[in-house]
């Protein structure tokens, strides 16, 4: 466990999310891996079988991602406030009020699914095996978001390794899992699902248990008895709701374009699993860096040390930009040899061909992007909800607004739309930052 408001800001900024990022680079290598072993194994149809609901799915997981990111900061500053026996309290209400929803709307959306399907446009070809996915996965999300709750609290502990530690083990398991329910049992797409739910309950049961042995170190597992706090509670609400809300609306978006793309083809819901998975090997290395400002944030503000924001803000947009930049130049630079990766050899077609313009065209940007997602971290940490919804709204809507002006042009639209969206965001982040937040934090530095 470490105080993050202690030392030089860029050394303890660097060692703090060092292993946050090879956590989430592995986190999301595994993802990658699901993906190229349903391409190889199952070729275009089962591609487009996992593309055609993605958005769904990362919509739902990233709602909670946020109530966990949220859950996480309230964590951290009780941490740095040492209120060690309210942590605990507040730790095993949020956690079991949060797993008791996630499966009702995890139930909710297997119902549904039918109606949800029809909204999205998935294709007669490909709904069968979407449906086996979709149906295990969703049923097991519980599972799979609980791994974030685990992640949030130990980060906002100061104990950032130990994630790393899990990520191994999660990315060990699930790429057996895979082939072994793939390659020898020849459960298609239903194997994909039931590997990845699998793994999260073995990581969530390490993650229970490192939880409990920080509570020991804090004296509060055994002396302190639970007792539930609505006042608490209430404070957890305060923190964890906005941030799940705009993940909600940041995804949104995304949601409501997946119908224009599965619409042009079952090649572009192909092409859509294979550019999320890229483009999100390069989005967890920055977005895990960008967790460092939460937390300093949040302890600087249990602490008193509100004096400290921007120097943390500049370290965090440095570090973010310097561990984005290799990715993105890799993936620009030799593009065929990565989105070739996803396809049966000698494979070739519209899919690889938007997915190779993707990386060419549009990923460069999301350098960015990384302007915006060290902002959403900042808002996240010191508690400010409306700038947060306010940033987050304006780019989802950039968007989709420009996406459905741009459709006419097939991917090549849906493309621009992302990018502009990141620079049009980016803009509003910068003019905040330079006529809000730093003139107040300097006001009370002096």
């Amino acid at each position: 466990m470490k105080d993050l408001t202690q030392g030089n800001v860029y050394k303890t900024f660097f060692f703090f999310a060092l292993p946050l990022v090879f956590a989430g680079f592995l986190l999301q290598a595994y993802n990658l891996i699901d993906t190229v072993i349903a391409g190889r194994f199952l070729g275009e149809t089962g591609l487009a079988a996992l593309g055609a609901t993605s958005e769904l799915i990362i919509l739902t997981n990233s709602t909670f991602w946020g109530i966990n990111a949220g859950l996480g900061i309230y964590t951290a500053s009780l941490f740095g406030a040492r209120k060690y026996a309210e942590l605990k309290n507040n730790l095993y209400t949020t956690f079991l009020i949060l797993f008791g929803s996630m499966l009702f709307i995890g139930i909710l959306l297997v119902i549904f699914r039918e109606p949800i399907f029809d909204f999205l446009r998935v294709d007669d070809a490909i709904r069968a095996e979407a449906t086996k996915y979709f149906t295990v996965y969703i049923l097991g999300f519980a599972l799979v978001v609980t791994n974030d709750f685990g992640l949030c609290t130990l980060n906002a502990l100061g104990a950032s390794d130990f994630p790393f530690k899990m990520a191994l083990l999660s990315m060990t398991l699930n790429i057996s899992g895979n082939l072994l329910a793939v390659a020898v049992l020849d459960l298609g797409v239903l194997g994909l699902a039931i590997s990845s739910v699998t793994a999260a309950f073995i990581v969530d049961v390490f993650y229970f248990f490192k939880i409990r042995r920080c509570l020991g170190e804090l004296g509060v597992l055994e002396n302190t008895p639970f007792r539930p706090s609505l006042p608490h509670l209430k404070q957890s609400g305060i923190y964890a709701i906005p941030p799940g809300f705009q993940q909600l609306v940041m995804y949104i978006s995304s949601f409501l374009i997946l119908p224009l793309i599965n619409s042009i083809g079952d090649a572009a819901s192909a092409a859509y699993i294979v550019i999320l998975q890229l483009y999100s090997v390069v989005a967890e290395v920055y977005q895990g860096s960008s967790k460092t400002i939460s937390n300093y944030v949040a302890q600087a503000t249990g602490a008193g040390k509100t004096h400290l924001y921007v120097r943390g803000i500049r370290a965090g947009l440095l570090q973010a930009v310097l561990f984005a930049l290799p990715l993105v130049l890799i993936f620009a630079l030799f593009p065929r040899f990565f989105v070739g990766l996803f396809f049966p050899t000698g494979f070739s077609g519209e899919a690889m061909d938007y997915a190779i313009l993707f990386l060419t065209a549009c990923l460069p940007f999301v350098l960015i992007n990384t302007v915006n997602n060290l902002f959403h971290s900042y808002f996240r940490g010191v508690a400010d909800a409306k700038l947060l919804l306010i940033t987050t709204a304006f780019g989802s809507f950039s968007r989709l607004l420009l996406t459905y002006l741009l459709i006419g042009r097939g991917m090549t639209g849906v493309f621009l739309g992302w990018a502009g969206s990141w620079v049009l965001e980016a803009l509003l982040n910068a003019a905040l930052y330079f006529l809000v937040i730093r003139p107040k934090c300097l006001q009370k530095t002096n």
